[in-house]
């Protein structure tokens, strides 16, 4: 009994020490960081620029511009002096009133409600969608989480200070914090989690913990994470000057003797984040991992607003122990560092405890804080370093640390484990990997921390690759067009410029962009003959590479194709057409052998040896309309597969079964079989009897897409499908064909693709009526069969962009953002 016992204790103690094993490993899981977006001082309005700044060692420092508040109304050298600042500067970001409310379906007015904060974030965020290669309709009703760091009032204040009568209905939405994730969710339709976080300092480093988190626990499987931080009134700065936080100069100057306290800055970050595995299996462009990150409190210090060096002790030992990284491997620290007399002792004091003894002369631990270079970003801060760590790690350099000329006098680490870089350095990994951390601490007492490595190594097809296509396409949409005009600018320059792979850029362009109403495409060889047929396009020089239309909100543009009873060109024409068809697709090659394994069951013959019958004796007219049936068919599959789906068929004769079976009112394999009996049978009025027996026995489904009849000259119902007629009999059909075209709707414009004949249209229709020969009196064509893709594509139709890739592994690449159209949108109370 007791061993029994035992047994049972033994057993349960297995199966929870395998939970925990399951637990652990499943809060260990890495986090990939798939897009950035951001808007900092300096002009560093994207992560390239940042870079710029960083890499070269800019200040962003300025005096306070005079669309925020006079700055000499409100400057004091006296410290004491009621409502007076003692500094005159801050890092600031341009043209905060800008900004396009169509683009986010807001009107002017409510826009100009809307706390500034809130319109940052929704821009900066887009552009990180962009930069992740998520596309809108992908990320509808998705498990998408979005946090964010915030903690400025200044537009409330502002809002207020024009008395109450200012408030409107627009008052709640457009400055509650929860409303600047929600007003995002909303828009997009995301269905994860949304939430703010205001730990003062540390909030954008806490909202990607979170964001971390929601992944690791399944509530999302996207994240959209970062901070947001304005200063738009003085009172703020009037209080951190009566504070003494704040340096006279506006400059952090992290780590030196002369530290005065921190510079106030602002702007917003923001990344995407994914759970690794499923990064890796959507192909998507990694460019760090979050191996893991933790949060804690201060709990009780020196004062409410003074750091605790054992709580930030705490916190990155437990950081590396529960993510399994030895000390030694870190070899860089993006510090929370603001340059204060009492917050860099602290900070640097507990990582000496941590790290002096595992670092040395020939493996030193950098330290370096983004806050020198763009000032303290408040609730933005903890994002601002996330992203110059992610831009280090991809650039594997360490930018150099500004303001910094002679250690604090209160650290007294060994000089050779640690170093602080004046200079940009290679980073050299330990251990073949590149690892670092990244401190933020907020002054409400809560800190974060992350441990974040470089990406793994992604594949990449050289230029000269064999695979590659003779022939890519470049697709650019916008909302209006003079956003196309700047985004082609903006493409030229970024072409020009970059060493990414063409056919990656085009496939990145084409498959994770979201598609807009005012439509370009160019055929091209390489980037410089891209950006030469980008620049035709700008001066207006039509070639017939550069496709380009515009997509009305009713979409009346619209797409037929007419099926013949009969194909005009000759037989060898058509065989020598097929085989440059099926070498160009392979995927139709696949669906024509599908057809033989029914055509071998039917009639003991493959669709290649009813081409040869066919062709050695043009006369005979047994397997004609199996022939048509199959040509139309396969021809109509090529163009709807790359996305050019019909919105409509006109046909006639054999026609018309083709139109029925891709309208799916028919399968293929029940009216291939139908086909094939009446082809070798007799053609007597028994015979159409057996036909009708025969339709009416298989299944059907309702009709998906609308068919006209070309014989009867009416839109086929149901029970006209069901009713055959003599439609083997070309002579008849022709003789009975009539102009069906007066049916189609006036309102819209059409365009036709022929599969083996031209449509007759009536006068009326003729102008709104386009014609593309699919099957022209050259053979097939891969050039001109993109040429009639492009052309219905600018006119609105969806393209199966990633059918032109397959067999390729191209990688998403980093794009051009979209120019968003701004114009100035400010409340009457505002500067």
């Amino acid at each position: 009994m007791v061993e029994q016992t035992l047994k049972q204790y033994e057993q349960k103690i297995r199966q929870l020490e395998s939970e925990i094993v399951r637990l652990r490993s499943k809060d260990q899981d890495p986090l990939a960081i798939i897009g950035l977006g951001c808007r900092f001082p300096g002009g560093a309005n994207d992560p390239e620029s940042f870079w710029k700044l960083l890499s070269q060692g800019y200040s962003a420092v300025t005096e306070v511009p005079a669309d925020r508040w006079d700055v000499d109304k409100y400057y004091s050298e006296d410290e004491r002096a009621p409502g007076k600042m003692y500094t005159k500067y801050g890092a600031f970001i341009d043209n905060i009133d800008q900004f396009e409310p169509e683009f986010f379906s807001l009107t002017p007015r409510e826009a100009e409600r809307m706390d500034p904060q809130q319109k940052l974030f929704l821009e900066v965020a887009w552009e990180a969608i962009e930069s992740a290669g998520l596309l809108t309709e992908d990320l509808f009703e998705s498990k998408t989480g979005v946090y964010l760091g915030i903690s400025s009032h200044d537009f409330v204040t502002q809002y207020l200070n024009n008395g109450m009568q200012g408030i409107d209905g627009y008052y709640g939405t457009g400055t509650q914090f929860s409303l600047a994730v929600g007003r995002l969710s909303y828009w997009l339709g995301l269905q994860g989690p949304s939430m703010v976080i205001d730990t003062a300092c540390s909030s954008s480093l806490v909202a990607l913990h979170e964001a971390c988190q929601s992944l690791r626990n399944q509530e999302a499987d996207i994240a959209i994470a970062g901070g947001v931080h304005l200063m738009v009134t003085p009172e703020l700065t009037i209080y951190c000057s009566k504070a003494n936080m704040i340096s006279r100069d506006g400059k952090c100057k992290t780590f030196d003797e002369k530290a005065d306290g921190y510079g106030r800055g602002e702007g917003c970050g923001v990344v995407i984040l994914k759970r690794l595995s499923d990064a890796q299996r959507d192909n998507d462009n990694i460019l760090a991992v979050v191996r893991g990150s933790l949060i804690n409190q201060d709990g009780k210090s020196a004062g409410i607003t003074a750091p605790n060096r054992i709580a930030q002790e705490k916190l990155i030992k437990e950081a590396l122990d529960r993510y399994s990284i030895q000390p030694e491997n870190i070899s860089y620290m993006e510090c929370h560092g603001t340059g204060t007399i009492l917050g860099d002792p602290i900070e640097l004091t507990a990582l000496q405890n941590i790290f002096e003894n595992y670092h040395s002369k020939n493996n030193p631990l950098y330290l370096g804080s983004v806050k020198a270079n763009i000032s303290h970003l408040e609730a933005a801060a903890g994002i601002a370093g996330m992203i110059k760590l992610v831009l280090a790690l991809q650039n594997k350099k360490i930018p150099p640390q500004i303001n910094f000329n002679q250690l604090n006098p209160h650290v007294t680490f060994c000089q050779d484990s640690f170093r602080i870089n004046k200079e940009l350095v290679d980073w050299i990994p330990q251990n073949r990997r590149r690892v670092a951390g990244i401190s933020s601490f907020g002054f409400s007492g809560t800190n974060a921390f992350a441990l974040v490595e470089e990406a793994p190594e992604q594949s990449s097809m050289p230029e000269n690759d064999t695979s590659l296509p003779e022939i890519n396409i470049l697709s650019i949409s916008a909302r209006n067009a003079d956003a196309l005009r700047a985004y082609v600018k903006k493409y030229i320059e970024h072409l020009s410029n970059t060493e990414d792979n063409f056919t990656d850029i085009c496939f990145s362009a084409n498959t994770c962009r979201s598609t807009f109403p005012y439509r370009l495409a160019v055929m091209a060889k390489n980037k410089d003959d891209c950006c030469k047929k980008l620049s035709d396009y700008l001066s207006e020089e039509e070639q017939e590479d550069i496709f380009h239309g515009v997509v009305k909100r009713s979409n009346n543009s619209k797409v037929g194709f007419y099926f013949p009873a009969q194909i005009d060109q000759s037989d060898h024409f058509i065989k020598e057409y097929l085989n440059t068809l099926f070498a160009s697709d392979p995927i139709i090659r696949e669906e024509v052998d599908q057809i033989d394994r029914l055509l071998q069951k039917k009639i003991n013959l493959s669709f290649e040896e009813i081409l040869d019958n066919i062709a050695s004796d043009p006369t005979q007219t047994k397997y004609r309309n199996i022939h048509t049936f199959i040509v139309e068919y396969v021809t109509a599959l090529h163009w709807i597969r790359y996305g050019a789906t019909p919105d409509l068929f006109i046909s006639e004769g054999v026609g018309e079964y083709v139109a029925a079976c891709l309208a799916e009112f028919w399968r293929l394999e029940d009216i291939l079989d139908v086909i094939c009996k009446l082809s070798i049978g007799d053609k007597s009025s028994n015979a159409l009897n057996s036909a009708e027996a025969l339709l009416k026995e298989i299944p059907c489904s309702p009709i998906k897409i609308q068919i006209v009849s070309n014989s009867l000259g009416s839109i086929l119902e149901e029970e006209d499908l069901l009713k055959p007629r003599n439609w083997w009999e070309e002579n008849r059909v022709s003789a009975s064909k009539v102009s069906t075209t007066h049916l189609l709707d006036k309102k819209n414009n059409y365009t036709f693709v022929g599969f083996g004949s031209k449509l007759d249209s009536t006068p009326i229709l003729a102008e709104r009526l386009t014609w593309l020969d699919n099957m022209s009196s050259e053979a097939y064509s891969w050039r001109n069969f993109i040429r009639n893709l492009l052309t219905v594509y600018v006119q609105g139709k969806k393209i199966s962009w990633n059918n032109f890739y397959m067999g390729l592994t191209p990688r998403k690449r980093t794009l051009p953002s979209y120019p968003f159209q701004r114009k100035r949108v400010w409340a009457d109370f505002g500067f």
